[in-house]
């Protein structure tokens, strides 16, 4: 991504969360939800390399060392024992669920995913028969318009995070 996009990008973000002067759905809660996502990603290991790498060194160190049955049997209980007390074990064994451009997706989508709220409830907007809840059929009118801006906001080059792109990676 061109930094001067990206900053762009985020500057345009900034002004979306700001347009309705919203208490709660402002730049802060984009950026909170964001860094709640990619907390979650890292502490549950789905993105994180290392461990696997270190998993596999010490597994390599292990196989090196001549030692008895008895001393593989103990270290092979203290390993259930912390899988045990370890209830994200499969998600820190199983590295890389999630691809790239899956993290990537995972954080723009959570950054954006208010953007220009209006402050007001898709019941307020179906019940006043606002024009958002004509232009989408009362149907998810605040997720609709978020993303709808969004897009829009994406066709401008100067703020287009996802000219990079393929074809099939921007599906």
């Amino acid at each position: 991504i061109n930094t001067n996009v990206l900053e762009n990008f985020l500057y345009k973000l900034e002004e979306g969360y700001s347009k309705w002067a919203n208490p709660y759905h402002n730049l802060v809660h984009g950026a909170d939800v964001a860094q709640t996502c990619h907390f979650i990603m890292s502490s549950s290991k789905l993105v994180d390399q290392d461990q696997d790498q270190e998993q596999d060194q010490d597994q390599d160190q292990d196989q090196d060392q001549d030692q008895d049955q008895d001393q593989d049997q103990e270290q092979d209980q203290d390993q259930d024992q912390d899988q045990e007390q370890d209830q994200y074990h499969l998600l820190r064994t199983y590295q890389n669920w999630l691809t790239d451009l899956e993290i990537f997706a995972t954080i723009v989508a959570a950054l954006v995913h208010d953007y220009e709220h209006t402050g007001t409830t898709n019941s307020f907007h179906v019940n006043t028969g606002s024009d958002l809840a004509l232009l989408y059929n009362d149907k998810g009118v605040l997720e609709n318009y978020h993303v709808s801006a969004v897009f829009r906001l994406l066709r401008e080059e100067d703020y287009n995070i996802l000219t990079g792109l393929s074809r099939e990676e921007y599906k």
